[in-house]
């Protein structure tokens, strides 16, 4: 994807690879505009590539960027994975759409941990940014995601794994495997595909085999069909808010997590038939 060797930007200014990210970007833009979501994707994938490769020289030299222009880059990869998933989304590509979404909320908190050193734009944008996100999990209906999705994913693509795809998310993931840069608080990988909010909620750790299970259940049964990729689209869509509810109440959480206990009991019986 013609991306940038370590000798090429060895002692180089940070803000000429930004700009050469933010060309990259443009393009990118461009091709989306034009409907050319494909063409897009690959771009996009080029400027991640030579984010992945800034961040891995923070990683060798913490001295190598100031925070304010480690902040600058951040936020540069908040747009793109922004734009991928709308990229995803014309595509009729629910899977992928959702598995970028959840990048998209981990970054969103990634910034938030950065607060105190955002300028004053940055900050305006965060809470924004922020409001605008808690507002689409907790004020619109259940009843209007149903509909939307269903409507918007009537004709579901192929959603077999395709290269870009692959070479976006690992990007991604390398991007956020620098912990001088980025500590994201999801570990979101393409082998997880995401996170099963509710029931980590539920059990108090991502860890549980339990909810192994369950993203078992997931790939080898929703996945693999149209409807079902409808309803883990959908999963994604509400799951966060829902989980935070259940943070929040005891009783329910114990509940729950005693129906999940028995749903991940009988998913366990059917496989071993």
């Amino acid at each position: 994807m013609g991306k940038i060797t370590e000798d090429d930007y060895i002692g180089t200014p940070a803000i000429v690879l930004f700009e050469h990210a933010s060309e990259l970007y443009l393009k990118a833009l461009e091709c989306q505009k034009a409907q050319r979501y494909e063409d897009a994707l690959v771009k996009y994938n080029s400027a991640l590539g030579l984010l992945e490769t800034f961040f891995k020289f923070c990683e060798s030299d913490t001295n190598i960027v100031s925070l304010p222009s480690k902040i600058l880059f951040l936020f540069l990869l908040f747009d793109l994975v922004d734009q991928v998933k709308k990229c995803y989304a014309e595509l009729r590509e629910p899977y992928k759409f959702s598995v970028f979404q959840n990048f998209f909320l981990e970054i969103i908190e990634t910034i938030g941990k950065y607060e105190k050193a955002l300028d004053p734009k940055q900050f305006i944008f965060y809470k924004n940014i922020t409001k605008a996100t808690k507002s689409i999990y907790e004020e619109i209906p259940l009843a209007e995601f149903t509909t939307a999705i269903l409507e918007e994913t009537s004709q579901v693509g192929d959603n077999s794994d395709d290269p870009t795809f692959i070479e976006l998310v690992s990007n991604y993931k390398k991007c956020c495997s620098y912990k001088t840069f980025l500590v994201p608080s999801k570990g979101v990988v393409i082998e997880d595909s995401s996170s099963c909010f509710i029931a980590t909620a539920a059990y108090c750790t991502s860890a549980h085999p339990d909810i192994d299970t369950f993203r078992n259940f997931r790939d080898k049964k929703l996945l693999t069909n149209p409807v079902g990729q409808v309803l883990v689209s959908l999963y994604y869509k509400i799951s966060p808010s829902i989980a935070n509810y259940v943070k929040r109440q005891p009783v329910i959480k114990s509940f729950l997590r005693q129906q999940l206990e028995r749903l991940a009991e009988w998913m366990r019986s059917q496989e071993a038939k």
